[in-house]
């Protein structure tokens, strides 16, 4: 039985393990100190079995496989010699929390005709398929990507009595409670601090609570660049990254609250404005005012006095309490003034009878 070996690469742990393929299935072994996954055992799709002894081989179909160079090499299994485009898939699901960046599959066969290799992880394929034209002993075919999920190995051959042989699987994957990354929180024009969070590779967790904030402002989430859309919400659950030491900046996105601007006029009676309020107007909008005008977010009030009577004519006089900028609900006031209409007293022609003069009155306009 093999011995199953732990390697290091770049202070990053990845274990590396040379699964032997037995004759009977389910009785792999893995040794070494570090955590590690379960044993993989692969299962054939034909209920086949691979054998780990060099030279006690036993085969279930009934050629005796031929055309190798020593009897360690006759390692594997053989399809019908009647199947064309016959194919042996094994799977493993051992693996299937852990990210795969690595397969190796050794292989020979015993004809000219074509055959290839490849590998699927979590039903997607892992690198390219490794294909040879011609008899083969012992050939590496070497899979990288990174992928989580159940690993297939497929082998595939266009000819008839045809047998193929693995010697060995070897999965490289990463170890994921070594494997960590960093969650940086940007505050991105709002106020307070946020302390970087820690996540272990390929495992969810909640983002750590916003606590930045911004006047005027509602939180409304993550974006992975200052300007872009929401990705995540406040405390989701997330799994970002399976690259050890990656950093992931977050940028805090901000909705500007809406307030309501309302219109009044005074005195009462002197003049109108032409509505009562703006609604929805969002923080830090610019107020405009023009005359007996005022325009925000689009959308203008103007204020017209009121017609003049008997006694009085009316005029708009000035705003007050305008700001500058939408900071919250207001109200803004039109003013307007009266005048009083003066009167001219003049003594009509009397005829030398000033008792019977009339005095007129009359308004000026």
């Amino acid at each position: 039985m093999k011995t199953l070996h732990t390697i290091y690469t770049n202070f990053a742990k990845r274990v590396a393990l040379v699964l032997s393929l037995l004759l009977t299935l389910g009785v792999t072994q893995v040794w070494g100190a570090l955590s590690s996954p379960s044993a993989c055992v692969f299962t054939s799709s034909n209920s086949t079995s691979l054998s780990d002894d060099n030279t006690d081989v036993t085969w279930i179909a009934s050629t005796t496989p031929s055309g190798f160079e020593s009897s360690s090499d006759k390692r594997g299994l053989q399809w019908s010699g009647s199947v064309v485009n016959g194919g042996l898939t094994l799977s493993c699901s051992s693996y299937s929390s852990y990210t795969i960046t690595k397969i190796e599959v050794v292989w020979s066969r015993n004809n000219s005709a074509g055959a290839s290799v490849s590998a699927t992880v979590g039903g997607k394929s892992f690198g390219s398929s490794d294909t040879n034209n011609a008899k083969t002993t012992n050939r590496k075919a070497t899979f990288t990507g990174s992928e989580k999920g159940d690993i297939v190995i497929k082998a595939t051959s266009t000819a008839t009595n045809n047998s193929f042989y693995i010697k060995s699987i070897t999965v490289t994957y990463e170890d994921v409670a070594s494997c960590k990354y960093t969650v940086q929180f940007k505050p991105n024009g709002g106020t307070g601090t946020m302390s970087d969070q820690t996540f272990t590779c390929d495992v969810e967790q909640k983002l750590t609570a916003n606590s930045f904030t911004k006047t005027g402002h509602t939180f409304a989430g993550w974006a992975t660049t200052a300007n872009g859309s929401v990705a995540y919400t406040d405390q989701q659950l997330v799994n970002l990254s399976s690259i050890n030491n990656d950093n992931i900046p977050l940028f805090a996105q901000w909705t500007p609250n809406k307030y309501t601007v309302n219109f009044t006029a005074s005195p009462n009676g002197y003049g109108t404005v032409s509505q009562s309020s703006i609604a929805n107007v969002p923080y830090g909008t610019t107020v405009t005012e023009n005359s007996n005008a005022i325009t925000i977010n689009g959308t203008t009030v103007t204020a017209t006095p009121a017609a003049k009577d008997a006694n009085y004519s009316y005029s708009f006089n000035n705003w007050s309490n305008v700001p500058n900028t939408i900071t919250g609900t207001c109200t803004i006031t039109a003013n307007f003034t009266r005048t009083a209409r003066a009167l001219t007293n003049y003594r009509t022609t009397c005829s030398n009878k000033p008792s019977l003069c009339l005095i007129q009155n009359e308004v000026a306009y």
